[in-house]
């Protein structure tokens, strides 16, 4: 008996003891990566930089899977049924034969908008740049007619927009000029990073249809080796995290992507049907905006609106309210159908990842922070309500609101929330007798 407890309280002080150290090892871990952030940040972005191929691939796989099930899917029914004698190699032909179709689907899909799209959207960039002179005269031209007779601030944007060539002019010869050379580093900085970028995707391509073709390998690896060095309940937990969140950030992202893509057509269709001009190049840039949830429609709408103002008002106005109105109709009908429950937060959780999303990591952060925050959401949640049902607590958050002091009382005013007594979550109030 004695030697028993002996032998429990070392593994006790033991295990204290391992707790102790792990926690100092993390305190000291992270007082360094604070005091050299500089250093580590540079040390992750050239990691990032080295597996920028594997991290391209990932991401193409991510967006090539629903073609790739659907084509394994079909076609290995097909396959099963004729390949009696050989019932083995149905499977991987088909998952051979979907690699491909996902892959030529890629080609084709970058092939059609390298050859519709962008040749469109160049001619309306040098079409906007050849009528600048002239959209603004008419700008200066409506400005002073809407202005006449007021003080407002028109007549400073009048004579800004008077004075603009001079200025422009001036920025080229005192800052553009002495900084050519500075420039010109950039350029060739910026075209070789072009050329690494292309040689990445294309590898990252290649990478992509490995993944895609042994993903249930890679599946089976990850299982095997969570069972290997976890207990089997911390490795289910792990593997159902890792399942949840793919189901999240896949449902999101692929439906924000459709979403963004149904609105771009939408909103070439109504410009042309509206007579607006460069409904290719504003069409384009409400598109790939709308990927970014809530703020989207606000940024791509920006640009699209001086664009078009720069043209004519009138037609710069008129486009102001077709993207409102598409918007809302995105927001409260597109959006949701498409999406459905994938995200399962509340619009004030939306925006808030939104914005720490996107003050952390730029674009990219405000694109993932919704999917993240949801499975952290989620998890959290179930987390409490596991704990209050273990308390015999009530679980829904109905049973904590305590809304009875908005009721008007027999003199027809609100009444005062009562502060002394507390409310259990049950609804049945606390007594105390002393």
């Amino acid at each position: 008996m004695g030697n028993k407890l002996k032998e429990k309280l070392d593994s006790d002080y033991k295990a204290l003891g391992l707790t102790i150290f792990s926690a100092g090892a993390a305190l000291i871990l992270l007082y360094m990566i604070l005091r050299n952030l500089t250093s580590v940040s540079g040390v992750l972005g050239q990691v990032v930089s080295i597996l920028s191929p594997f991290i391209y691939g990932i991401v193409i796989a991510y967006l090539l899977t629903p073609v790739y099930d659907f084509v394994t899917r079909k076609t290995y029914a097909r396959l099963k049924r004729k390949f009696k004698k050989h019932p083995g190699a149905a499977l991987p032909v088909s998952k051979a034969l979907a690699t491909f179709v996902s892959v030529i689907v890629l080609f084709a899909t970058v092939a059609a908008f390298g050859f519709l799209v962008i040749p469109a959207i160049i001619d309306s960039v040098t079409s906007l740049v050849e009528v600048i002179p002239e959209g603004v005269t008419r700008t200066i031209d409506w400005l002073e007619a809407t202005g006449r007779g007021s003080d407002t601030g028109i007549s400073a944007v009048v004579n800004w927009l008077e004075h603009s060539s001079d200025n422009i002019t001036e920025w080229l010869r005192d800052n553009l000029l002495p900084e050519l050379g500075e420039i010109a580093s950039h350029v060739y900085a910026g075209l070789w990073g072009t050329v690494k970028t292309v040689l990445n995707i294309l590898v990252g391509v290649i990478a992509s249809a490995y993944m895609l073709n042994g993903r249930e390998r890679f599946k089976a690896q990850f299982k095997k080796a969570a069972y290997a060095v976890m207990t089997t309940e911390h490795a289910e937990n792990v593997i159902e995290f890792v399942r949840f969140s793919n189901k999240k950030f896949g449902g999101f992202i692929s439906g924000k992507i459709l979403d963004s893509i149904i609105i771009g057509f939408l909103c070439y269709g109504l410009m042309i049907v509206l007579g607006l001009p460069y409904a290719v190049l504003v069409s384009f840039i409400i598109g790939v905006t709308n990927v970014i949830p809530f703020f989207g429609p606000f940024i791509g709408a920006v640009p699209g609106f001086l664009i078009i103002f720069v043209v004519d008002p009138v037609d710069a106005l008129i486009f102001a309210v077709m993207i409102l109105g598409l918007q809302q109709f995105d927001g409260n009908i597109l959006g949701p159908k498409i999406l459905g429950d994938s995200i399962g937060i509340a619009s004030f959780w939306v925006l808030f990842s939104i914005i720490i999303g996107g003050g952390l990591f730029g674009p990219l952060g405000m694109v993932l922070a919704v999917p993240t925050f949801a499975v952290f959401y989620y998890y959290f949640k179930t987390d409490v309500e596991k704990k209050l049902k273990a308390k015999g607590l009530a679980v829904e958050t109905a049973a904590y609101e305590h809304t009875g002091f908005y009721e008007p009382d027999e003199s027809g005013k609100a009444a005062e929330p009562e502060q002394s007594e507390a409310e259990e979550p049950d609804g049945k109030q606390e007594k105390q007798n002393e």
